[in-house]
C-alpha cells in the first residue's frame, strides 16, 4: 500500500455524562481513559470554555500528565501582567523583554478583524513580537525554564541590545532596542516559570501567531465531527428510545463506530487509495422496502390518547 503521512481523522473517545455535569471534567475522564488503553497524548486542542474553567480541572490537570492545552483566549484573558524577572512582562500568556515596542504590546483579537487580509495583516503582527519572546527550554517536576531573546551563547541574537555588545554584531536589520547600556534590562538571561503561574493563558505557541494558528485550528476537525454525527438520521430527538445513560452510551456507541468507518472508507477513497481489507465496505441498495423515516411529533404537538373502550 501506498504510503500516506495523514490518518484519518476519527472520534478516538467519548463520554456521555448527566446533564449538568462539569465539562472539564468529563473531557479528563475520557482522556484519563485513553491514557489507560495504551494512547499517548502529546496535546489537546480545546475551545475557550475549557481554559476558562478552574484549572485544577483541565490546565494544570493536563499538565500533571505531561499534556500541552492549546487554546484560544476570552477577552478578559488577554492584557499585560508583570514578568516575575526584572524587565519582562506577560503579554497574552507569553512572556516578553520588556524592550518589547509599544505598539505591538496591544493588537487586536482575531475575532476582531475580518478577512484573510486583514487577519494576515494581523498575524504579521503577533509574529514581529517573537523576537522579544522568551521561549521555552525545558520542562521538570511542575516549572518550565526559559531564555532571553539575546543568548548567553554569543549565537546570532533576535534582537540588539546595547547591554549585550555582542548582540551588537547581529545583522543590521534586527530591531534594535532602546535600553540604556548599564540599566537592568530583561533582553537576556533566563527565567523559570512553574505551571501554576497564569496557567489558563500560557502554551507553547504565543497567542496569535502563524505557530498558533497552525495549532489551534486543527480544532476544525472537531468541529466538522461534531456536526457530521449530527447528520440527517443521526443523534436527532428520539433517536435512541431507551433511558438511563448507560443504555443510550452502548447505543451512541455503535453509531460513533460506524461514524469512524465511514470516516476511514472515505480518506482512502479521497485519496484513490486501496482500503484495507479490515475495513469491509457494504455499499447501501435502495429497495422499496425500506424502512421510510419515522416523522416524530414535536413537543409542542399534542399527544394522540385512545379513547376508553
Amino acid at each position: 500500500m501506498e504510503a500516506v503521512d495523514e490518518v484519518p481523522a476519527v472520534i478516538a473517545a467519548a463520554n456521555l455524562t448527566s446533564a449538568g455535569s462539569h465539562h472539564a471534567s468529563a473531557a479528563l475522564a475520557a482522556v484519563d481513559t485513553l491514557i489507560e488503553r495504551g494512547f499517548t497524548i502529546c496535546d489537546i486542542v480545546a475551545d475557550r470554555a475549557y481554559n476558562m474553567a478552574k484549572a485544577d480541572t483541565w490546565t494544570l490537570a493536563l499538565a500533571e500528565r505531561a499534556i500541552d492545552a492549546v487554546f484560544d483566549l476570552a477577552k478578559r484573558q488577554r492584557g499585560t501582567h508583570p514578568g516575575k524577572k526584572t524587565g519582562t512582562i506577560l503579554i497574552d500568556g507569553t512572556l516578553f523583554a520588556d524592550s518589547l515596542p509599544k505598539h505591538l504590546r496591544h493588537l487586536p483579537s482575531h475575532h476582531e478583524v475580518t478577512g484573510s487580509a486583514e487577519t494576515l495583516d494581523l498575524t504579521n503582527l503577533y509574529d514581529k513580537r517573537m523576537a522579544f519572546a522568551y521561549k521555552p527550554m525545558q520542562r521538570n517536576d511542575g516549572r518550565t525554564r526559559y531564555r532571553g531573546p539575546i543568548r548567553a551563547d554569543r549565537v546570532n541574537s533576535r534582537i540588539r541590545c546595547a547591554n549585550y555588545p555582542y548582540s551588537l554584531r547581529a545583522p543590521q536589520d534586527r530591531p534594535t532596542t532602546t535600553c540604556t547600556a548599564g540599566e537592568p534590562c530583561g533582553c537576556g538571561g533566563t527565567v523559570t516559570l512553574e505551571d501554576n503561574h497564569f496557567p489558563n493563558i500560557r502554551q507553547r505557541n504565543a497567542y496569535g501567531t502563524t505557530a498558533w494558528h497552525k495549532d489551534y485550528h486543527r480544532r476544525n476537525l472537531v468541529e466538522t465531527a461534531n456536526s457530521q454525527i449530527r447528520l440527517p438520521g443521526a443523534l436527532r430527538r428520539g433517536y435512541t428510545r431507551v433511558f438511563g445513560r448507560i443504555k443510550n452510551a452502548l447505543l451512541i456507541g455503535f453509531t460513533i463506530f460506524a461514524h469512524n468507518h465511514h470516516c476511514i472508507v472515505n480518506f482512502y477513497r479521497a485519496r484513490s487509495l486501496p482500503i484495507p481489507n479490515q475495513f469491509t465496505v457494504i455499499d447501501p441498495v435502495a429497495t422499496e422496502s425500506a424502512p421510510a423515516d419515522i416523522n416524530l411529533p414535536s413537543r409542542n404537538e399534542p399527544q394522540g390518547r385512545a379513547s376508553p373502550g
